[in-house]
């Protein structure tokens, strides 16, 4: 019992690294998009704006 407690802890800490890392991964590639269609956004107003 006692040799399988210690893996067991560390494996629950590598998968929760792994979702930490997973969910940053995931965040930085929202703001990414987000912020690429703001600017598409913001760019086709301009567009527009210039052209009307």
């Amino acid at each position: 019992m006692r040799t399988g407690q210690p893996n067991l802890l560390a494996r629950a800490d590598s998968i929760r690294a792994r979702t930490t890392v997973l969910a940053i991964v995931l965040v930085g590639v929202a703001l990414i998009v987000g912020a690429v269609a703001l600017v598409t956004v913001m760019r086709g107003a301009l567009t527009e704006s210039v052209l009307a």
